[in-house]
């Protein structure tokens, strides 16, 4: 139990906004959206550094919510973590 306890605790430590669209759908090519989830640490203070992360997947396969653990990690670290999904192969 003290170690659900401490886990949920440095969450707390961390802000996170998820899906907002970098790229607007194309309807008439029948694309979706393309999104991106932004975690950052919540104390106030100088700058952050920023890291946009890109995820692996020979272009066809992956998703951006798989490496959520990834961008609470850094962003306890007090770096500002940037995920986005891409379109996938053949679509891309």
């Amino acid at each position: 139990m003290l170690v659900l306890t401490v886990s949920s605790c440095a969450f707390k430590s961390v802000t996170r906004s998820k899906n907002i669209t970098y790229l607007n759908a194309d309807s008439s090519r029948n694309k979706p959206a393309q999104q991106l989830n932004v975690f950052a640490p919540r104390k106030h203070g100088p700058p952050k550094d920023v890291l946009l992360f890109i995820h692996g997947g020979s272009w066809n396969s992956g998703k951006k919510s798989t490496y959520n653990f990834f961008g609470n990690r850094l962003a306890r670290k007090n770096i500002v973590a940037v995920i986005i999904d891409y379109p996938k192969s053949p679509a891309a």
